[in-house]
């Protein structure tokens, strides 16, 4: 055996999903493995700290273990957990949780949304355009495999990939670009192909070839350009209307995200919300059509924008949209509120915000996060406190990634 082939027992799962063993006394991370599993494993990378590894043997496998649905599995750097059926994800996901939250001194329940299809749930995927191929990253890698179809992405999506790559093909045109996006949502596609040169490309062929109500739109320097639209993407759901935007921020899986918002709806508490980190509008829609008065604040222009839209199209009367830093208008906002919703970058809240949050008059805080240890972080940094509820969403399922939303009641 080499230096870099060592023999490893997995006893525990990291937080992305991996396996966790030991080489010399030294945490080692290895992908697709499980618990009770001995492996030989290439070390890929080493600091002081821990090391990384990949398995080229195994030598006792789990009864655990399936065979993944994806050929791509375990090279492109999407999904985690293929490797187990769904009900074991699941379990690991909310081991993983519950342990985070013990460092804040919870040890209550943790109520977990399943996802009702674990794959073809995704309504979007990003792609990259390298050396002659359109597919996803390699793990831990800038390089790209080739792929023709993602099996956790919806069928429709798939069969957009194969046509866009056959018109790249047949032009000579993946120089061109850099990365591709693609939405599919009412049986409505959009595509936006993120170019790193200007040229005229004629997309006639690749709109008759996907035969389907499609949108395409190119992005380069910095600006996006409208070049097809066959049908404008109008969103009807919970009673709201409102136009889809090619950039604006939208959740992948439809029926997690529905059972999201219908829990957040069912833990307010009172009549005046403040919606932070508010986005494109619609989570502050659905609270002002039940009734009640919200103010949404919002960094981002497009954001903003397509909430004021989706304001004036629904009538949305009580609704208020503030667009700026939520850290220089937190602490100037000197009104009460009932209860605030809090749902920030995978960064969490910065340190104005938390101190802003902590003086604000109100009852109740409902924080929705995508990235757990920045969550349990904050929640440690509130003050007067206790935690009503938690919830962990499976928003991506067969990722290492999941959605939670911790309801929160002052002392």
């Amino acid at each position: 055996m080499t230096d870099k082939i060592k023999d490893i027992t997995i006893f525990d799962y990291g937080y992305d999903g991996e396996g966790v063993g030991k080489i010399d006394n030294k945490i080692c991370f290895v992908p697709y493995s499980i618990i009770g599993e001995q492996l030989k494993i290439e070390k890929i990378s080493e600091n002081s700290n821990f090391i990384r590894g990949r398995i080229v043997q195994f030598d006792k496998t789990s009864d655990l273990r399936v065979l993944p649905r994806c050929p791509y599995f375990a090279k492109c750097g999407g999904c985690a957990y293929q490797h187990l059926n769904y009900e074991e994800e699941i379990f690991i996901k909310k081991d993983l949780f519950s342990r985070q939250l013990k460092k804040i001194g919870y040890l209550g329940d943790i109520i977990v949304h399943k996802s009702p299809q674990d794959y073809f749930y995704r309504n979007k995927i990003k792609l990259f355009v390298k050396n002659g191929t359109i597919g996803l990253k390699i793990r831990s890698s800038n390089n790209v495999i080739d792929i023709d179809k993602c099996l956790i992405c919806k069928n429709e999506i798939s069969e957009i990939i194969n046509k866009i790559d056959l018109f790249f093909k047949g032009n000579k045109i993946y120089d061109y670009y850099d990365k591709i996006e693609i939405l599919y949502k009412n049986n409505i596609g959009i595509i936006i192909f993120y170019k790193n040169r200007e040229n005229d490309v004629n997309y006639q062929g690749l709109i008759l070839n996907l035969q389907r109500k499609i949108n395409i739109y190119e992005f380069y320097d910095k600006k996006i350009y409208n070049v097809y639209t066959n049908n404008i993407l109008n969103i009807k759901n919970h009673g709201l209307t409102f136009e889809m935007s090619p950039k604006g921020f939208h959740q992948v899986n439809d029926d997690v995200a529905d059972d999201l918002y219908n829990n957040i709806l069912n833990n307010l508490y009172g009549e005046n919300i403040l919606n932070c980190y508010s986005g494109g509008g619609f989570l502050s829609g659905l609270i002002c059509k039940q009734n009640k008065k919200v103010i949404a604040i919002e960094l981002g222009e497009q954001e903003h924008l397509e909430a004021e839209n989706l304001k004036y199209q629904n009538k949305l009367k009580h609704l208020t949209n503030l667009r700026g830093d939520c850290g220089k208008i937190l602490p100037d906002l000197n009104l009460n509120f009932d209860t605030v919703i809090v749902d920030p970058p995978r960064s969490g809240l910065d340190k104005i915000v938390v101190s802003s949050l902590n003086k604000l008059n109100y009852k109740r805080l409902i924080y929705v996060s995508c990235d757990s240890a920045t969550l349990v972080r904050d929640l440690a940094l509130l003050n007067d406190f206790n935690i009503l509820n938690v919830h962990l969403f499976d928003m991506f399922p067969r990722t290492g990634e999941y959605e939670c939303m911790v309801v929160l009641q002052k002392k």
